[in-house]
This record gives C-alpha cells, sequence and structure tokens, in this order.
C-alpha cells in the first residue's frame, strides 16, 4: 500500500470518527432524556419488534416465560409472547446489524443484563448511526464517478439534512431505513462500478450478492425494488449480452445466487416456527392494487411524501427538464414508480406512525444520483441551490417539531398546520 493511499485512509477514517462522535452526541441527547418502555424508546412497537431477537437469542434462549413480565405490553406490542413463545412479524436483519454493539454493551457495559434496560435502548442510535454514515461515505465514492469532489459531498450532505433519513437516523433510529440505506448504498456502488469498468469479478458477485441478501433480511419486500438498480446495467451497454452472461451464468454467479439465500435461511426457518403459533403480517396485506392510494402517499398531510420531503419533488423536476442529459432517468422512475404502488396498495398506506413516507428512505443514494450528471448553467444553478436550502430548512424543522404520531385523517390539513408552526421538541 502507498503512502498515499495510506494517508488517505487515514484521513477518511479519522473524518469518519468525527462526524461519528458529533452524531452520536446528537442522537444521544436526544435519547438520553427518554425514559424506557415508553413510545419515545428506541425499543417500542415496530423497533421492539425488529430488536427483540438479541435478548430472546442471548439471554432467554427464546423461552418468553423467562422474560420480564409483561415486557410485550410494556414496550408497546412490538413482538408477543405466547404460550411462553416469543414471536415478532418483523425480520431479523436489524437486530443482526446491531448484534456486535449489543453484544459489547451486554458484556462488557450493561449493569442490569435483562437486554430492556436503559444501556440497550441507546444501541439502536450506536448502530444505525454507524451504517448511515458508512452509507454516506459510499454514496460520496458513487457520485465521484461523475463529477468532482464538492458537488459529490454536497449532494451528499444533502441527502442526510434535507430528507427523511435525518428522522430515522437521529431521531427515530430503531426502524429499519437506515440498515436498509447502508445496503442500497453498496448495492448502487457495486452496479456503478461494473457499468463503469465493463467487467465483473467474484468481489462483484461478493458484495452483490450480501447486498441482496442483507436487504432481503432487514426488509423482504425490498428485495422487489433492487430490481431497478439492475437496468443501470442495460441502458446503453453496447456490451449488454457479455454483461448478463457473465453476471448470471457464470461461476461468478454462484455467490449472486447462494449468499442471499444462505443469509435469508435462517428468517424463514423463523417464519416456519412462528406459523405454527400466529402468521407473521396476519389480517395485513394490499386491498388496494386495483385503486392504489397515490395521491395519499404523496400529498396527505398524514406522512405524504412530498408534502414532508419536498426536494424529492424538485428532483424530479429537475429529471423532467433535463430528461435528455440523465442515464439514470428510467431506473430512478421505474423504482420511484414501484415503490409508491407498492406502498400505496398497502393496508396502511401511510405506513403507521411516521415522519414523512418512510418507504422512500433507503433509496435516496439512487434518487439524489442525477444531480452529479448535469452541469447548469449559472442562474437555473443558482436558482435550484435556493429551493433546496429551503427544501432543506422546512424537513429538518418539520422533523425536529415531529415528536410522535400524526393524530389526523389522511387529508388533515390542520393538524399538519399546527406540526407546521410547532415548537422544535
Amino acid at each position: 500500500m502507498s503512502r498515499t493511499v495510506k494517508t488517505f485512509f487515514k484521513n477518511s477514517v479519522f473524518l469518519f470518527l468525527i462526524i461519528w462522535i458529533a452524531l452520536l452526541l446528537l442522537t444521544i441527547n436526544r435519547h438520553i432524556k427518554r425514559e424506557p418502555n415508553t413510545y419515545n424508546s428506541e425499543i417500542w412497537a415496530d423497533k421492539a419488534g425488529y430488536y427483540v431477537y438479541l435478548p430472546a437469542t442471548f439471554i432467554y434462549n427464546w423461552n418468553g416465560q423467562s422474560m420480564p413480565d409483561s415486557i410485550d405490553k410494556k414496550t408497546g406490542d412490538g413482538f408477543k409472547i405466547i404460550n411462553n413463545n416469543i414471536t415478532t412479524k418483523y425480520p431479523m436483519g436489524v437486530a443482526v446489524m446491531m448484534s456486535p454493539f449489543w453484544l459489547i454493551n451486554h458484556y462488557f457495559i450493561a449493569n442490569t443484563k435483562d437486554g430492556f434496560s436503559f444501556s440497550y435502548t441507546l444501541i439502536s442510535s450506536i448502530a444505525c448511526t454507524f451504517y448511515v454514515l458508512i452509507g454516506l461515505f459510499i454514496s460520496y465514492a458513487c457520485y465521484k464517478k461523475y463529477t468532482t469532489s464538492i458537488p459529490s459531498l454536497l449532494i451528499t450532505i444533502l441527502i442526510f439534512i434535507s430528507t427523511n433519513l435525518f428522522y430515522y437516523t437521529v431521531l427515530e433510529n430503531g426502524m429499519s431505513h437506515g440498515f436498509s440505506f447502508f445496503w442500497f448504498a453498496i448495492l448502487l456502488y457495486v452496479i456503478l462500478n461494473i457499468k463503469l469498468k465493463s467487467s465483473i469479478n467474484y468481489n462483484d458477485t461478493l458484495l452483490l450478492g450480501l447486498s441482496i441478501g442483507f436487504i432481503m433480511l432487514i426488509r423482504p419486500i425490498n428485495c422487489i425494488f433492487c430490481l431497478p438498480y439492475f437496468l443501470i446495467l442495460f441502458i446503453n451497454n453496447p456490451n449488454i449480452k457479455s454483461t448478463i452472461k457473465n453476471l448470471f451464468f457464470t461461476s461468478k454467479s454462484v455467490l449472486l445466487y447462494l449468499l442471499p439465500v444462505i443469509l435469508f435461511l435462517p428468517q424463514v426457518l423463523y417464519y416456519k416456527y412462528t406459523s405454527k403459533i400466529t402468521p407473521a403480517y396476519n389480517g395485513e396485506g394490499f386491498p388496494y392494487l386495483a385503486h392504489p392510494h397515490i395521491m395519499e402517499v404523496l400529498f396527505a398531510p398524514n406522512n405524504g411524501l412530498f408534502l414532508y420531503t419536498p426536494i424529492v419533488f424538485f428532483i424530479f423536476v429537475f429529471l423532467f427538464i433535463y430528461r435528455k442529459n440523465i442515464q439514470s432517468i428510467i431506473p430512478i422512475c421505474v423504482l420511484f414508480a414501484l415503490v409508491v404502488y407498492t406502498y400505496a396498495s398497502w393496508w396502511s398506506t401511510e405506513l403507521g406512525c411516521a415522519f414523512g413516507h418512510r418507504s422512500i428512505v433507503e433509496f435516496y443514494s439512487f434518487i439524489f444520483l442525477p444531480l452529479t450528471f448535469v452541469n447548469l448553467p449559472r442562474k437555473i444553478k443558482f436558482t435550484f441551490i435556493f429551493i433546496f436550502a429551503l427544501c432543506t430548512l422546512y424537513t429538518l424543522k418539520l422533523s425536529l417539531s415531529y415528536d410522535s404520531c400524526f393524530e389526523g385523517t389522511y387529508w388533515d390539513w390542520s393538524t399538519y398546520l399546527t406540526l407546521l408552526f410547532s415548537n422544535i421538541k
């Protein structure tokens, strides 16, 4: 390793640690005042459902009788104890990614080693900020393939502070979205790398297999949304036949197929176990497939995507204006349409207690990619900078004021206005 590479690596690690510490101070300051077993805790409701695999595996040996009394009720019913069996409908991927930090806390830090005392509630803050920050570094590396350092850095910062990725990293980090963001950033990086070098090696298929496997393990439905990423490889590719052959039909392809199966197998076994007790997502489904609630997903005061994260709307305006010059417009539009339709068809269109429409959080690295391709005229550039700055301030203010569920119907504008003009919490 050359001296230049060593210096770059050391500087990158140093910068990462400085930013991570800053994020930790920000998020722990937010959560340290919150009591366990309340709706603000990071082990509550859905978050408890993702988390419970850890104490169930390492402390209670999946024996619900040995867990703290009524702990499922105390943590918002994110999981259930049925006939002494610990059951959760949420996948185990988040718990797997938290596990290194959880184990350090459990064996070396926690005073009360019950899996639910205060130090355990901070694990998601530590883990999520770590993975999201790496995801942002990877996103920066993606953008550097198409533009210089300063624009790449600005776009990367914009991803974080102008969207609800900030909310799901700093304020509500027990959910799955920050962890998925990390793996989708890796997926994008590998695919862009394959496209630019026009070749595929074992490292590529290894990373593709790992990323798809963990994407499935964290949130299985997200596997569908991997498909538009692969469209990048086939658009404007003069070597499309060799790309398809090398990616899907050679010895290198084994890792691409095998790793997701191996990683997801424990979840399949767990689903088989819980199906004997209570089916996952029992009574939930896609009742609106024939008439999806698209307007609610995009514009409703109750978690509408464009209303809470307006910068995404302006990025699509940008895509429309400069559509002839942007290579990624088709894959991004396919991805966006697929995500919106899927969740507009889901029984809970607003996705429950959320800030903005959280379905899109993991894909921001890809959605912001077109900003790297075009050199705008000076006047238009300043117009977009001004709009993006306003969007950033607006979304940041809303996220810092939002501290619970949206207590209103889909189109309850009065509740939205109350939130908009409320104090920061």
